[in-house]
Parts: C-alpha cells; structure tokens; sequence
C-alpha cells in the first residue's frame, strides 16, 4: 500500500510540473503570489494567537494612605515610579485612583498594576530603583500595603485568588 501511495504521489508531482511549466508568466505569478498569501495568513494568525492567548495572570493592588500635605511630592515620586515599572518585562498596565472624599476613605490612593507572571512582579519589586522609590514615598508620610492576586482559570472560568 505505502508504494502505491509513493507512486500516486511522484504522479501527481509530475503531472503539476508539466502543468506548470506550459502556463504562462502570469499564471506562475499569480500561484507564487497564492501561496505567501496563504503563508503569510497562517503565520499571521499562528502569532496573532500567541499574543491574543497570553493573557496577564499576576495583578498587584497597593492602597495608599498619606498626608495631604505631602500629594504633589507623593504624585512626583509615583510618575517616576510608574514609568521606570512601565519599562520592565512583563509589565502590562498601571492605574492609580485618587480617593474623592479624602478624611472618609480607607485609602488615598489606589494603585492597580497588572504583571504578564509573578516573576516579573518580584524582579521590579527586587529592583534597586523600586526599592529606593519605595523608601523615598514612606519619608513623604505614604503608607503602603500591597495585595498580589493571582489568576487562576478553572474549566475556562477566570476568578482571582489572595
């Protein structure tokens, strides 16, 4: 069976190769032109799903507590930090929220920070400059605790977990 299978397969290549060298420039164009645009598309696509597929799974939340005579010392210091954070691998988004009703809140500021994996979260948190910023936010009055939540998917069910 495999030589009959070998034998049917050699025919055919044959046969399109007489095909293809009685056609005409243009149609060889157009066939050569069919097929990177078909590998093209697949490839395409191929890393297209990579990205799409690799979703982050590491979100650290920071609640911050600080005087208000120390906000544009604090907002200085955390643009600093945000965009040394944001030119770290791994690193998806950050946002910070600022509490409206300041004396009633249990936070000033809220901070959210999406990592593509842990790893990437600990190398900035072990960093010199994030640890120096750090320092440099508790000398203004800034009152810091940090919440990592992992994401964990389950029968295709997203949920996050402390």
């Amino acid at each position: 069976m495999a030589t009959t299978v070998y034998r049917d397969l050699k025919m055919a290549i044959t046969r399109f190769r007489y095909w293809y060298n009685e056609t005409n420039i243009e149609t060889r164009m157009g066939i050569w032109m069919g097929m990177g645009a078909l590998t093209g598309a697949v490839t395409g696509f191929r890393s297209m799903a990579k990205k799409v597929y690799a979703k982050p799974t590491c979100l650290e939340v920071t609640e911050i507590q600080l005087p208000k005579s120390s906000i544009d010392e604090f907002e200085q210091l955390w643009n600093d930090h945000a965009g040394e954070a944001a030119k770290c691998e791994g690193y998806e988004w950050t946002r910070l929220y600022k509490a409206i009703d300041w004396e009633n809140s249990a936070w000033s500021y809220l901070q959210l920070r999406m990592w593509r994996r842990p790893k990437f979260r600990l190398m900035w948190e072990n960093s010199d400059y994030a640890q120096q910023q750090e320092k440099k936010m508790l000398q203004v009055g800034a009152q810091i605790k940090k919440t990592r939540y992992d994401i964990v998917v389950d029968d295709s069910v997203s949920r996050l977990v402390e």
